[in-house]
């Protein structure tokens, strides 16, 4: 049983969570995609990426907040430009903040979006006037960005 002045911080639970996420993901991308081969699963994997990476974001942010590094606010887009600004050039590449930003993109888009079909070993989404393909390779490559974030993040 967990007592008070054990209370895990809220960034540590938020980490767990990205964590799960990130493991619900790799289950689908490299288990159940290769057994199925079923090509509207590469949505419901980025959709499990976003969470995880969402998670991560909010662990990350409370965690700079404890130590008084920066300012959250109830505005979810404030929060992710102080992310981008201010946390994540200290720690993260210029390569691996656009694949970030391209996978939350890409997952905000897609809730928005009036048509998206499957073409070959391509999930398709309309976006606006554009369309945005995802392939199994492409969402591995996210994978990968995410899992070394992880890994760079484990403040435990």
């Amino acid at each position: 049983m967990i007592q008070d002045n054990e209370k895990p911080e809220l960034w540590q639970e938020n980490l767990e969570k990205a964590r799960h996420h990130f493991k619900v993901a790799d289950h689908m991308a490299y288990v159940t995609f290769t057994i199925l081969k079923e090509n509207r699963l590469m949505v419901k994997i980025l959709s499990e990426i976003a969470m995880s990476l969402n998670y991560l974001i909010k662990a990350i942010l409370q965690y700079e907040y404890s130590f008084k590094r920066v300012s959250l606010y109830k505005d979810p887009y404030l929060n992710l430009k102080t992310f981008k600004e201010k946390i994540a050039p200290k720690y993260l590449t210029r390569d691996e903040i656009n694949v970030l930003i391209k996978i939350i993109e890409i997952e905000k888009k897609h809730e928005l979006s009036s048509l998206e079909f499957v073409k070959k070993e391509k999930f398709v989404i309309l976006i606006g006037d554009k369309y945005e393909t995802l392939t199994i390779e492409r969402i591995k490559e996210f994978m990968s960005t995410l899992k070394r974030l992880l890994v760079k993040f484990n403040f435990n």
